[in-house]
C-alpha cells in the first residue's frame, strides 16, 4: 500500500489458552511497523510471552493459529470464541502487515486493530463441541 512506509501501529493480541474455559490474557504491541512480516510479529509476540511474567501458564501451548479479530470500526465481541472465520487467517508467514486484505481502512489514519492468538486444533474442536466449562 502506498503511504504505509514507515508508519506504526497499536496492536493488540488475544492471546488464547482455552476456548471451553474462556481463558485469555491481552497483550498490547504499540509502536509495531507496518513492513514487519506475520512471521516476524508472531516470533515478536511469542518472545514476549516466553519473557515477560505473568505469561507462565502461555508458554507450554503451541500457538499456530493467529487471525484479525476485529478491524478499525468494527464491532467486537466480548466471546473469545466468537472468531469470526471470515476474517483473515493469518498463515502466510512472509506477508507484511500492510499487505494483509483489510488490515488498513481506507484513508489508514486508524492503526490500531486486534489480533487474536491461539492453537488451531483447540479451536476446531471447540467448533465441533462449543461446551463451556466452568
Amino acid at each position: 500500500m502506498e503511504g504505509t512506509e514507515g508508519k506504526k501501529a497499536v496492536i493488540t493480541v488475544s492471546v488464547i489458552k482455552s476456548f471451553s474455559f474462556r481463558v485469555s490474557k491481552t497483550l498490547v504491541l504499540q509502536n509495531i511497523n507496518l513492513n514487519i512480516t506475520v512471521g516476524e510479529l508472531k516470533a515478536l509476540i511469542l518472545g514476549k510471552i516466553n519473557s515477560e511474567g505473568g505469561w507462565q501458564p502461555y508458554r507450554k501451548i503451541n500457538f499456530n493459529g493467529l487471525r484479525v479479530l476485529q478491524l478499525p470500526h468494527g464491532a467486537k465481541s466480548n466471546n473469545i470464541a466468537a472468531i469470526n472465520e471470515n476474517e483473515p487467517l493469518l498463515t502466510d508467514e512472509s506477508i507484511k502487515l500492510r499487505d494483509v486484505k483489510g488490515l488498513l481502512d481506507e484513508t489508514e489514519s486508524d492503526l490500531e486493530f486486534e489480533l487474536s492468538l491461539y492453537n488451531q486444533e483447540d479451536f476446531e474442536a471447540f467448533k465441533k463441541n462449543p461446551e463451556l466449562k466452568w
